[in-house]
């Protein structure tokens, strides 16, 4: 009985672990595979220095050229630092790099939608960021908010994230209608 008892535990764990990580995030690593990660792959100076906050961006080239590399498709480790990196830019940024900022924050969401929005359900506070900055996109490039809806839409395909979806609509179209006025 006692070996039914722990087996059922276990598949229990093994569960909901396999659930509640779908998708990795840099947050849920420990220090020493962070620190690994940073001092093993190659990342770049100008991103070790981002990290470790040597740094800031601004609205010049190459800060530019540092988004760029955040927003490239990658797996893994990569992803998981690019997107950490993107969201302290994004939390952290005011004035003209914050205009420069939305259009990768509006590259990013639609390219990743299931990893982001996942992650966004959990952090409203970074969710309420990218939706202003995605609507300020939407709003002075003059892009068809009917044509992003359906295109985000579609691209989502966990059932996850297709649940978070309407609530992160809403906060798009908030921040549209208070640009707007």
């Amino acid at each position: 009985m006692n070996n039914l008892l722990i087996f059922c535990v276990l598949l229990i764990v093994n569960c909901s672990v396999t659930y509640a990580t779908k998708y990795q995030y840099w947050e849920n690593l420990n220090d020493s595979l962070k620190s690994s990660f940073i001092h093993s792959t190659n990342i770049g100076d100008n991103l070790k220095n981002l990290y470790n906050h040597q740094i800031y961006l601004t609205d010049d080239d190459a800060s530019r050229a540092i988004l760029d590399t955040l927003c490239t498709q990658v797996d893994g480790n990569k992803r998981m630092f690019y997107f950490h990196m993107l969201n302290d830019v994004v939390m952290h940024a005011d004035g003209a790099l914050a205009e420069m900022l939305a259009e990768y924050c509006f590259k990013y969401v639609s390219e990743n939608s299931d990893y982001v929005l996942y992650y966004f359900s959990l952090h409203s506070d970074i969710s309420e960021k990218y939706a202003l900055l995605i609507a300020a996109e939407l709003y002075y490039k003059d892009i068809s908010y009917t044509d992003y809806l359906k295109e985000l839409t579609s691209s989502v395909k966990d059932d996850m994230t297709k649940n978070y979806l309407p609530l992160f609509i809403k906060k798009i179209e908030t921040n549209m209608k208070q640009i707007q006025d």
